[in-house]
């Protein structure tokens, strides 16, 4: 083995050692949680594309703290209509309609 591969390979196992850096994520409450649930998003993934603004959010327990990763249902409103997308499967569909009264159509809307 040369001294160059050996290095490389030392490198490689001390990377797969090492955590990985997180997708950066910052939960935020988004609704209040009256009927004992919590409804976050994760204000680093709200994305502006086209005529939609992309997100991803979780509904928890009213007990449970902030999520620790950055997996969620993604959905996507479009704000001038209030139509919205959802991931299912892999491939976007329709989802609910959304007025201004709704308070994830406020938090991702209005911001």
């Amino acid at each position: 083995m040369t001294i160059r591969l050996a290095r490389a390979l030392a490198a490689a196992m001390a990377l797969a050692l090492l955590p990985a850096p997180a997708f950066a994520m910052h939960w935020s409450i988004y609704a209040p949680d009256e009927d004992g649930y919590r409804y976050w998003i994760d204000t680093d993934s709200i994305q502006k594309q086209g005529d939609y603004i992309y997100f991803t959010w979780v509904m928890t327990d009213q007990d449970a703290t902030a999520p620790l990763t950055a997996d969620g249902n993604q959905s996507a409103i479009n704000c001038a209509t209030g139509d919205s997308l959802k991931l299912d499967s892999g491939n976007w569909v329709t989802g609910p309609h959304f007025t201004d009264a709704a308070y994830l159509y406020k938090f991702v809307c209005q911001r």
